[in-house]
């Protein structure tokens, strides 16, 4: 899979590697990871809290 990142975004996680020595490919696969997993996790807050208005 591919995506296309801005140069400043890729300046920014290029600096943010280089200064934590760690790899590029390997920091975005855990920053997309941790990012989805919290996506995950505020839409089933969402959808819980509306499940519950909808309760009379």
């Amino acid at each position: 899979m591919t995506c296309s990142l801005s140069n400043e975004l890729l300046h920014d996680i290029d600096k943010i590697c280089y200064e934590h020595r760690v790899n590029r490919s390997e920091f975005v696969r855990e920053a997309l990871t941790t990012y989805l997993k919290y996506f995950h996790a505020q839409a089933h807050k969402i959808n819980t809290s509306n499940e519950e208005s909808l309760v009379v």
